[in-house]
């Protein structure tokens, strides 16, 4: 008898679309929400967001708290003190462990003179210290913070913080380093970076002990602007002797804001560029292979015509697997969304890809990533933009392999009617998890919106009649670190963890379903995955034991049998009633 209830058991799974995306959840609305003024950050079980207020003609950072899952997400904190007018942005937020750090422009002494603070928690954001003002070189009040960039490294237990200022003291800007752990949150005394003047726009990034810096600036007032790099190999203690020139074309003009990337030793800088007699703005990439001690000549991203075409907003990724961009252009008349791919660095690249649909403008691409893990060899990759032609919605696809293969394409914000404004996104590594933060004018409320999708799914193939044949389907689970998938049941949610060190919670619910699910999980619960991430579990028939009415709890996890024996990536949740 036994043996018959576990072949029952077995065949008892959701009837329900299970696709691993969630329908968008307003988080606490505003009367004015600033734009751009929305962060979010992820790591293990932690998620954070954070957003402007503006109310009574004052300012407010509102931080959100969630798990790794970014399921549900709490009331809205305050984290700043005082009144005035300041704004967060997408970089104000990190997280390592149970420390939290949000950054923000500030300008309690005036508009003429914003400045940058911070504060944070040492116990996952559920309090917070008092605010603190990050020097930038110059007395309080004497000077404007123009632009700021931020990056944080895991340094063992500790986080460090990086940031760069551009500051005007009415000579023109300049670029200011500074550095801090969270041992003390102490900055060291600001460094100079930029040499003459003049600095537009800047960008970060650290890996390890290895601090990269670009900045857009015309320090030879020649009105066109070229970009500039400098590196330490010590954590900002030492730097180049003088910064290297890396748009080499001698003819263009930067435009908006670099970006920086890197993985092991190379090392990724891509910018726009107006050149030529129509000063048309395309798509530029230099390139390092040794950590930026040199540079290759820049190259163009993107098969189009540069003389004709204008390149807007981008990003893109590096990682084991290549690079992988996107950015909107307007070869086909309406700006659409176009990624490009390179398996080698910059060697060869492959066509073109159209992400958006024909005949519907398109703008704010994005790629989600894990900031806390540049280096890191997950081969997951999210891209997201808007688009529509009245009313914008957030579009996606994502890839399970680097960019080789894609998914049907995804609308985030099915549910809203009003137009989604500055999506932005973030990887939860530990949970397969992208969760995305927008804001949206809805139901009269002017509200910061997160939704998200996992990229491991399960689905039921059958029907729920007694003796009908089904099965599982799971696709989405990353190749390279998955062989197979289980799946696993109970009658209800909870708080499950994974047999393993970090334990992550499953969302089942511990009773009798989940014990036989987990003895049958090396049998006819497991999936075998083909090299796209995607398998099917036996064929068995559907019983007639199982109560009707019975509400049944699933989840997919994937499962490395060919190395030593590891959990890889968990499903969303899903749930259906036994006809």
């Amino acid at each position: 008898m036994k043996k018959v209830l576990l072949l029952v058991i077995v065949c008892c799974f959701p009837m329900v679309s299970a696709f691993g995306q969630r329908q968008p959840q307003s988080l606490a609305p505003c009367r004015v929400l600033e734009n751009p003024s929305l962060s979010v950050a992820s790591s293990g079980e932690l998620s954070v967001a954070a957003y402007t207020c503006h109310e009574s003609w004052a300012s407010e950072i509102l931080v959100c708290l969630s798990d790794g899952r970014g399921l549900a997400w709490s009331a809205p904190q305050r984290v700043d003190q005082g009144t005035g007018w300041r704004t967060s942005q997408v970089d104000s937020l990190w997280i390592h462990g149970s420390i939290v750090v949000l950054i923000w422009k500030d300008e309690r002494l005036g508009w003429q003179y914003p400045e940058t603070y911070f504060n944070y928690s040492a116990d996952g954001g559920l309090t917070w210290g008092m605010e603190q003002r990050i020097p930038n070189g110059f007395s309080a009040g004497t000077v404007a913070v123009r632009k700021w960039r931020a990056w944080a490294e895991a340094d063992g237990a500790e986080l460090r913080l990086h940031l760069i200022q551009t500051v005007d003291d009415g000579n023109g800007e300049e670029l200011f380093y500074t550095t801090a752990t969270s041992v003390d949150f102490q900055f060291q005394t600001p460094l100079l970076l930029s040499e003459g003047g003049r600095v537009m726009d800047c960008a970060l990034m650290a890996q390890g002990d290895q601090v990269h810096v670009v900045w857009s600036a015309d320090p030879n007032q020649q009105s066109q602007k070229d970009l500039w790099y400098q590196h330490s190999s010590n954590n900002g203690l030492h730097w180049l002797g003088q910064a290297v020139r890396l748009s080499s074309s001698g003819s263009g003009d930067l435009r908006g804001r670099p970006q920086i990337r890197a993985f092991e030793d190379k090392l990724a800088v891509a910018f726009r560029e107006a050149r030529g007699s129509n000063l048309r703005r395309s798509l530029r990439l230099a390139l390092s292979h040794d950590g930026g001690l040199n540079w290759q000549a820049e190259q163009q991203v993107g098969q189009y015509d540069a003389d004709s075409v204008n390149v807007d907003s981008f990003d893109f990724e590096i990682g084991s697997w290549g690079m992988q961009f996107v950015w909107i252009d307007s070869r086909q008349g309406l700006d659409l969304t176009y990624g490009a791919r390179t398996p080698d660095f910059g060697s060869t690249w492959l066509p073109d890809q159209l992400f958006s649909t024909l005949g519907l403008p398109a703008d704010e691409p994005h790629l989600a990533r894990n900031r806390l893990a540049p280096g890191s060899t997950d081969q997951s990759l999210l891209v997201f933009w808007r688009e529509g032609a009245g009313t914008r919605s957030v579009q996606g696809v994502f890839s399970v392999n680097g960019g080789e293969d894609w998914s049907t394409r995804r609308n985030f914000s099915p549910t809203l009617t009003w137009d989604c404004k500055k999506p932005i996104g973030v990887r939860n590594a530990a949970y397969n998890n992208w969760i995305l933060l927008w804001s949206s004018y809805e139901a009269g409320n002017n509200a910061p919106f997160v939704g998200g999708v996992r990229n491991a799914e399960h689905s039921f193939l059958g029907q729920a009649s007694a003796g009908s044949p089904v099965q599982f389907s799971v696709q989405g689970f990353q190749p390279a670190n998955n062989s197979h998938a289980v799946i696993l049941f109970s009658g209800g949610e909870g708080n499950w963890p994974l047999p393993e060190a970090a334990q992550r919670n499953t969302g089942l619910f511990a009773d009798a379903y989940l014990a036989w699910s987990v003895i049958l999980g090396n049998g006819p619960l497991l999936a075998p995955l083909d090299s796209q991430g995607s398998g099917t579990t036996p064929i068995g028939p559907w019983p007639a034991s199982i109560p009707s009415g019975t509400r049944l709890y699933t989840v997919a996890v994937g499962l490395n049998l060919h190395a030593a024996f590891a959990f890889g990536e968990i499903s969303e949740l899903n749930s259906f009633v036994v006809q």
